[in-house]
């Protein structure tokens, strides 16, 4: 239960447990805000955010010549959805919101936007008060598992885009994911195609989806009757490895590979611009592909060679599926994972193994 610190946070905790416990009912007028005010001794202000707030997760609504009376529960049409995106730039933030509030509207249902900044920043308390007034949960982004296992308890149908971001998912969660095995075999097969039997590995520390990554590479290397040697390279464009050029981090140039899959658009695109400033051709010296789990993809990574499954579809799905249970209740859980695409770009080649290469002059200038 998240700690309530302010006293705006105090004023709307105590209305929301009456409301929650039915000592206030549906079209009864909460106090007004002179009551409010001499009963908490606060400011008319405090007051006002604490009403804000309760507003805000659909529990009143204003009523010319009543104040704010509670909401009636949804008829049905209602759906939550928790944005949790963290660490994501708000452009990206933005588009999730508008493409939820899209499909959710071509499904004629109204939606209840919840953006919370980062894990840290979540009360419990509260998105489970809205959750058990609503007609399904659509949750996306940095996604903990406890708050997964409370809603579960609030009995609301549950739709998860992607994966939690501390552990597996509660098993009567529905989700919707990537099928992240078939992203490597794609990128892999497309890779070994062009003749490229040295492919590097780029991605992150520490996160689940970037160690699986891994695995699911090297199994496809064992697999290969074509003698591929992989390896990988522990990189980010973000925190103290972005001072490093990405060049500087290769192994040395009898073991470079000559193709990299990177863990992300946005790392890719870092990786080519190191590279091409290093005087390393790409695609011409190695072919970079991208491989994403389905973030959007701005202009910034046109031209880039990937493989996704594309975050508008995942979203379109997701709330497919949280419309269908809430108009047709289901006790069976629904998990489905979608195939990838490959999207060509300008950053993969055949391999150029068999001639002279910039990448090998460069390397001997160091």
């Amino acid at each position: 239960m998240a700690v309530v610190t302010t006293k705006h946070d105090r004023i709307a905790a105590t209305i929301r447990r009456q409301i929650i416990a039915n000592e206030l009912r549906a079209g009864e007028s909460i106090p007004s805000y002179r009551e409010l005010v001499a009963r908490h001794g606060v400011a008319v202000s405090t007051v006002r955010q604490a009403v804000g707030m309760l507003q805000t997760e659909g529990l009143i609504k204003p009523v010319p010549g009543k104040g704010c009376v509670v909401s009636a529960p949804p008829d049905g049409r209602e759906l939550l959805a928790a944005v949790v995106l963290g660490k994501s730039n708000p452009l990206l933030i933005l588009d999730t919101i508008n493409t939820i509030e899209g499909f959710l509207t071509e499904k004629r249902c109204d939606v209840l936007v919840r953006y919370i900044r980062s894990p840290a920043d979540l009360d419990l308390e509260q998105v489970t008060n809205v959750a058990r007034r609503m007609g399904g949960v659509l949750l996306c982004g940095s996604v903990p598992v406890h708050l997964l296992s409370s809603l579960q308890e609030t009995g609301a149908p549950c739709v998860l885009v992607g994966d939690a971001l501390d552990g597996d998912c509660p098993m009567d969660i529905n989700q919707v994911t990537v099928d992240l095995e078939a992203i490597v075999q794609l990128g892999f097969s497309h890779l070994t195609a062009l003749g490229h039997r040295r492919i590097g590995l780029v991605r992150s520390a520490g996160s689940r989806y970037a160690n699986r990554l891994g695995s699911i590479l090297r199994e496809c290397a064992a697999e290969s009757p074509l003698g591929i040697r992989v390896s990988e390279t522990i990189w980010s464009e973000r925190g103290p490895e972005a001072k490093v050029s990405f060049e500087s981090v290769l192994p040395p140039p009898g073991e470079r590979p000559t193709a990299l899959l990177v863990d992300s658009a946005t790392r890719a695109m870092r990786i080519v611009d190191d590279l091409r400033a290093a005087g390393i051709s790409v695609p011409g010296d190695v072919s970079v592909l991208a491989i994403s789990e389905g973030l959007v993809i701005d202009d910034a990574h046109r031209g880039l060679s990937r493989v996704e499954v594309s975050f508008p579809r995942l979203l379109q799905r997701a709330v497919e599926i949280a419309c269908d249970l809430h108009r047709s209740p289901s006790r069976l859980c629904h998990r489905e994972q979608l195939s990838p695409h490959f999207i060509g770009g300008d950053t993969c080649s055949p391999t150029a193994e068999d001639r002279p290469s910039t990448f090998t002059l460069a390397a001997n200038r160091h």
